[in-house]
């Protein structure tokens, strides 16, 4: 069981870029954040706000260059060779990916794939494994274990592909989970039953757990804290409550303004967010959102923001707004 509380993963001032320095894209912007032990972060912004790319770089699963630090239980991560991050990766943390359809060998029956983690992780004997991999199917509801472990992927359907993947994950008995959109290709009902799933293993096992999501209503189901990117960069990080009574980021207003509400007439339109993230490329003197923003002032265009503390959280603006 992990030290719940404790902070597991600390990233501090950590930025990924692509290209040559004379033509530099940056998709991540001195990002800073602390992970601990049971808890949940939600990881919000629009698609092409940096989310994936910072955890798929502190992983080096990214072919973009990082800088800054980042330290995984008192282990700087970014000075592991390659034989050392790969005890890491799948080992202590694990990563769920959007697709379960891609994550997953289509050639390969669910045994072999759950298997052969165990094996390399935990030096498992075969018979171990295919044990340890039944009881983790049981573990995140597949009803008949047995039958799934013996399938393809094809066999099976979205939900089950998911939770499938969710096992494997488990397989090396991880301290960080992240789970990069892992509901967006799934129906409602499943939906909400997979964000049960990581509730659960997270309060049951005391599983540190990223959920990284483009929608605010699957952040505030059931994560602790929420992380708001934009353009690379951090906007706003609060308590999941604060967040949503009251935001402090222009940015993350727009957000919440822009989620759909079953209590809204039918005739009223969906607020959205005029205009479009900046590229990679841009220029960043600035504040990144200040284009977008109606509360922008002249400092704003002038000068990029610094992340500041702002009640009980943090955020990147000039002029954040009151607390309601």
């Amino acid at each position: 069981m992990l030290n719940r509380g404790k902070a597991i993963l600390n990233l501090k001032n950590v930025s990924v870029t692509f290209g040559s320095d004379a033509e530099q894209a940056i998709a991540v912007d001195n990002v800073s954040l602390s992970l601990r032990g049971g808890s949940i972060l939600g990881v919000l912004g629009e698609s092409g706000s940096g989310k994936s790319q910072l955890f798929k770089s502190i992983c080096r699963m990214s072919s973009g260059r990082i800088s800054g630090a980042v330290e995984f239980d008192g282990q700087s991560l970014l000075d592991l060779g390659e034989h050392a991050l790969n005890d890491v990766r799948g080992r202590k943390i694990a990563y769920i990916f959007q697709d379960p359809m891609t994550a997953l060998n289509p050639y390969l029956r669910i045994r072999t794939q759950l298997v052969e983690v165990a094996i390399r992780h935990l030096d498992s004997t075969r018979a171990e494994a295919v044990e340890r991999a039944l009881n983790l199917l049981k573990r995140v509801h597949i009803p008949d274990p047995e039958r799934c472990i013996a399938s393809y992927p094809h066999e099976l359907s979205g939900g089950m592909r998911q939770r499938v993947v969710i096992a494997m994950a488990l397989m090396a008995d991880p301290k960080v989970l992240i789970a990069d959109e892992p509901t967006t290709a799934l129906d409602a009902t499943v939906q909400i039953q997979i964000l049960k799933l990581l509730k659960e293993l997270s309060d049951d096992m005391g599983i540190a757990v990223v959920l990284i999501s483009h929608d605010i209503g699957v952040v505030a189901s059931i994560c602790d804290e929420v992380l708001v990117m934009y353009a690379g960069r951090v906007a706003e990080r609060a308590d999941i409550r604060q967040l949503l009574s009251a935001p402090r980021h222009p940015y993350t207003v727009r957000l919440i303004e822009s989620t759909p509400d079953i209590t809204h007439p039918k005739s009223e339109l969906l607020s959205g967010i005029p205009g479009r993230l900046p590229g990679t490329d841009a220029p960043r003197t600035q504040c990144m959102f200040s284009e977008r923003c109606t509360h922008k002032q002249d400092l704003c265009v002038n000068q990029a923001p610094s992340v500041t503390e702002c009640g009980s959280g943090e955020v990147a603006c000039h002029f954040p707004l009151e607390a309601a």
